[in-house]
């Protein structure tokens, strides 16, 4: 078998095998220990369903499969195999066991035995429910004592858990039968995990209302099973996805090109003058600088990132972090920015103590910061996460913007739940729009994991760092983020970092961190590539687009100034055919894939799309594994 190229999704490892299996009138996928995408002919019923150990952090523990067994018939199916994890403190076993059966029934058992005392946030299933055919579906809710109530699945994103107390669930999806799902060894409650831009509402074990951590003791044991049954008989196999269609829809309304801002690097500072004439390429319009008042060295920071602002031929986006006293702070800051005044677009404004900006710190810090500073924009909002602001929204009538940040990152962590969440970023954006006041949209910084960690170790790698940073798949799923940003209504999206294990290139001084990762000085990753390109079409409007596989391929057009732009990311590791509807059959076209990866350092230097060429070819396109491909009309 061939190696995997690290270009891919940085690293040489193989993707974790797919099962196809039937259970009667049920499909099902079958990957390393879980089940995914139960499906009812061409219906999707159930996202997922998997287990977890989740420690007193909210980590989420590692495991190992052994001693698996998998029998697959025509219409059903038995998969045995032991879960082993041993990471930290905790020392915990299942037995698993899954059968699906010729009369649409799944169900999933495991049972399971401490070899340590620990504790524990979450032990056990969590079942994940797709929005596509689930929102604003009835449900109906059996409770532990036999008595019933009746909901539905929310369609805008709930802040707080839509169903409690929970034995069954009964529902028909979108286009699908009546179906149910019964759970016994805990009780469960469900979550909108859109919040964090998960694509699904998850129901999960053990309330978040029962305290937690909780101890669990050495020889402790642990059973839950899960039962999935949908009427119908339907027997109807699920075509195999045997092409992709990439639609552009000129007809529909155009959208303005959202602001892209890139945030200043967290490691290391001041930019050399070789980086920024690089970054200046791509052209950025926003430089996302965060500032703590708190911190003596902030006025320092400020003049170094006006500097490389104004050298970039950017903007300065500040996220400002106020202490407990900020009518204190007040006079320093808006001595320390006056210099730098004019090159300041917009101010967000946040607490060092709160996740989301309180009434109080709009009141004394907006009204002198608008009176001394009329042109710059004001924002409220969060550094976190979407889930921050539904909970607690912060009075917009005073404020010019809404702001939080977002990653793919906080439940699970495969390449196909990331892109699988890529849609949800839209849909905060507009549910944030919902309660905005109308007022503008920035989100950002846009990341592939959380920023914020604790006690990171000496000599190792972060937490926060992830090698598809320098991927082609990284590349792709930017591009996907940014459109479904862009098409929702983003007003300024900024994104990643400037250099470094966490930036679009790495610099031309390398860092411990990324020496460790193996990143060549001066190499420039493919999310820089993309971002060159797609902020080269000046003025430009997105024109939207959509893909009959958002799984397997995604794409996002832009119309400017003399040109048009398609860009079309692939996630899957084989060459995929792409059948193009509303664009002409004479294209400027050209590809980024893992046979110009090394050299995308030299292409960084060329005007964009230089390697391109003219192809008439029925408006069908082949897209490599991985790859990028960019037509220009």
């Amino acid at each position: 078998m061939k190696d995997t190229p690290i270009s891919y999704y940085g690293s040489t490892d193989p993707l974790p095998a797919q099962i196809s299996l039937r259970a009667g009138n049920l499909s099902a996928i079958y990957e390393n220990g879980f089940l995914r995408y139960i499906s009812q002919g061409q219906t999707e019923v159930v996202r997922m369903i998997y287990h977890a150990i989740r420690d007193h952090n909210w980590d989420t523990m590692s495991t190992r499969i052994e001693n698996e067994n998998i029998r697959v018939e025509k219409d059903h199916f038995a998969i045995t195999y032991d879960c082993i994890c041993e990471e930290k403190d905790i020392r915990f076993s299942w037995k698993c066991r899954i059968e699906g059966s010729e009369t649409g029934q799944i169900s999933f058992e495991i049972a399971g035995t401490a070899g340590s005392s620990f504790r524990k946030n979450r032990l056990g299933f969590c079942v994940l429910h797709p929005p596509e055919t689930c929102s604003g579906e009835a449900c109906k809710l059996i409770h532990p004592d036999g008595s019933s109530s009746e909901s539905s699945f929310p369609e805008a994103i709930s802040p707080h858990q839509p169903f409690k107390n929970i034995r069954q669930m009964q529902w028909q999806p979108k286009g699908g039968q009546p179906a149910a799902i019964t759970f016994e060894g805990d009780i469960f409650e469900t979550e909108d995990q859109r919040n964090w831009t998960d694509a699904s509402y998850k129901t999960y074990c053990t309330p978040l209302e029962i305290s937690f951590p909780a101890e669990v003791t050495q020889g402790q044991t642990v059973f839950q099973r899960v039962t999935l049954h949908v009427e119908g008989s339907d027997t109807e196999t699920r075509l195999p996805d045997t092409s992709i269609e990439i639609a552009v829809h000129p007809d529909r309304l155009p959208l303005p090109f959202p602001q892209i801002g890139i945030a200043r690097a967290s490691e290391r500072h001041r930019l050399s003058v070789g980086e920024i004439i690089t970054l200046r390429r791509v052209g950025f319009h926003l430089y996302h600088v965060s500032l703590r008042l708190s911190d003596p060295g902030w006025q320092e920071q400020l003049a170094e990132a006006a500097g490389e602002a104004h050298s970039m031929g950017c903007s300065l986006y500040l996220s400002v972090f106020w202490g407990e006293n900020p009518e204190e702070e007040l006079p320093e800051f808006e001595a320390g920015i006056s210099r730098f005044s004019s090159r300041i677009k917009a101010i967000l404004v946040l607490s060092e103590k709160q996740k989301t900006t309180s009434k109080k710190l709009i009141r004394e810090v907006f009204t002198s910061l608008r009176k001394l500073f009329p042109g710059i924009e004001l924002g409220a909002g969060t550094d976190g996460y979407f889930t921050d602001i539904n909970r607690n929204r912060p009075a917009m009538h005073r404020p010019d913007f809404l702001a939080y940040s977002l990653n793919p990152q906080v439940h699970a962590f495969d390449n196909t739940t990331l892109t699988e969440n890529l849609s949800i970023q839209g849909t905060t954006v507009t549910n944030a729009r919902s309660f905005a006041g109308g007022k503008p949209i920035y989100v950002g910084p846009v990341t592939l994991r959380p920023r914020r960690e604790a006690g990171a170790t000496p000599g190792k790698l972060p937490a926060r760092f992830d090698a598809r940073q320098f991927s082609l798949f990284g590349a792709g799923w930017t591009l996907g983020s940014l459109k479904y940003l862009a098409e929702a209504g983003a007003s300024a999206i900024s994104c990643y970092e400037t250099v470094d294990v966490f930036g679009v290139m790495a610099g031309s001084r390398i860092s411990d961190m990324a020496r460790m990762a193996g990143i060549a000085e001066g190499a420039v990753f493919p999310v820089y590539i993309l971002l060159r390109n797609l902020l080269s079409v000046k003025n430009g409007k997105i024109i939207p687009a959509s893909s009959s596989q958002p799984l397997r391929a995604e794409a996002i057009c832009i119309s400017g100034e003399g040109t048009n732009l398609l860009a079309i990311a692939s996630y899957s590791g084989e060459k995929e055919t792409i059948q193009l509807k509303g664009i002409p059959a004479s294209v400027k076209t050209w590809v980024m894939d893992a046979e110009n990866y090394d050299r995308l350092h030299l292409l960084a230097e060329q005007p964009t799309g230089a390697e391109a060429t003219f192809a008439t070819a029925d408006t069908v396109v082949e897209l490599p594994p991985y790859g990028i491909r960019f037509l220009w009309f």
